[in-house]
C-alpha cells in the first residue's frame, strides 16, 4: 500500500523513498577500480601544477583588465566634474 507524503508531513513511519533494495555494487567493483588499466588515469604532478598556474594567470589577467577599466572610468568621470 502506498500512502501520499507531503513536505509538511511530520511523520515518516512506514514511508519508503526509492526502491525496496538498493544495490550499490561496491563489493563487486572494488577489485576493478584498483587496476590501473580499467580505472581513470591520475594526472601527474606537473600537469596539475601547470593547470593551476594557467588558471591563476587567466584569472589574474581578467581581474587586472576589469579593475583597470573600472578605475579608468571613475577617473574620467571625476575629470569631467
Amino acid at each position: 500500500m502506498v500512502s501520499k507524503i507531503t513536505v509538511f508531513e511530520p511523520h515518516f513511519d512506514g514511508a519508503q523513498f526509492g526502491p525496496a533494495s538498493i544495490e550499490t555494487g561496491k563489493e563487486e567493483n572494488r577489485g576493478a577500480a584498483d587496476s590501473p588499466a580499467d580505472g581513470p588515469r591520475s594526472k601527474s604532478r606537473f600537469v596539475m601544477v601547470l593547470q593551476g598556474a594557467t588558471v591563476f594567470v587567466v584569472l589574474f589577467v581578467t581581474l587586472w583588465i576589469v579593475l583597470s577599466r573600472l578605475l579608468s572610468d571613475d577617473e574620467a568621470d571625476r575629470e569631467q566634474d
